[in-house]
């Protein structure tokens, strides 16, 4: 009798050895494929923002060429011909038509890319597809208007003195307008909410969103990129009236 009880408590003991054992192979096969997870999350997101970086430098340059004070008329002005004054808005409709190129390549390049890693952010897909496809594309069809409307200027009336210079700035402010609120604010609330799915559940640090400094902002209305898209927002200050 005390023979068999001892190989019965010998048995239990080796089994609780095994699962033991499994348990924390287990635990160690679990906390591989979170730190492998955990690595990937860093690596797309460092890509990411690699290619935001160089999209901030390319809406750098084609930000100071769009707006009323960027077009040429002060330098027309003082040129001696008509023929000189021409030249310089020629000048000016290269710049930009090389901004917008530079622009539109690398935006395609955080599309491709974001489209190559979305199955890793899926709750963002809705946020990725108005972004890129409806928003930027239009924007940057927008552009394309815009400088267009300004070659043909020079088409229509050679003598740039007779231009209508009120309704060429007006458009050069509206463009302008509409290039920081998508190229700028939208890029940056995507961003902001790719690290929130990414990196916050690495570091446990999460990014604050564009509306939470709302009431720094002088606007009554203004519009964010949210996960469920492009959402209208009332600034905190206006929300009593």
């Amino acid at each position: 009798m005390s023979e068999g009880y001892e190989m019965v408590i010998d048995f239990i003991q080796i089994i609780l050895i095994i699962v033991g054992w499994i348990i924390v192979f287990w635990l160690g096969l679990c906390q591989q494929k979170k730190q492998l997870k955990h690595n990937l999350n860093m690596k797309i997101y460092e890509e990411l923002y690699q290619i935001k970086k160089e999209f901030d430098k390319s809406c750098i340059d084609l930000g100071l060429s769009l707006g009323k004070f960027s077009l040429p008329f002060p330098e027309m002005k003082y040129c001696k011909t008509n023929l000189e004054s021409l030249e310089n808005w020629r000048n000016h409709s290269s710049l930009l038509t090389k901004n917008i190129y530079s622009f539109s390549q690398i935006y395609i390049k955080l599309w491709n890319h974001s489209d190559m890693w979305i199955a890793v952010f899926p709750r963002l897909k809705k946020a990725k597809k108005e972004l890129f496809e409806t928003h930027l594309n239009d924007l940057t069809k927008k552009l394309n208007d815009y400088n267009n409307f300004l070659t043909e200027k020079q088409m229509e009336q050679l003598n740039w003195k007779l231009w209508n210079r009120e309704e060429i700035e007006k458009k050069a402010d509206e463009i302008s307008r509409l290039f920081d609120e998508i190229a700028v604010g939208y890029v940056d609330d995507y961003l902001t909410l790719v690290h929130n799915e990414l990196i916050t559940p690495v570091i446990g640090y999460k990014k604050m969103l564009r509306e939470n400094f709302a009431n720094m902002d002088k606007q009554k209305i203004y519009f964010i990129l949210t996960k469920d898209g492009v959402k209208e927002k009332i600034n905190k200050k206006y929300k009593n009236e």
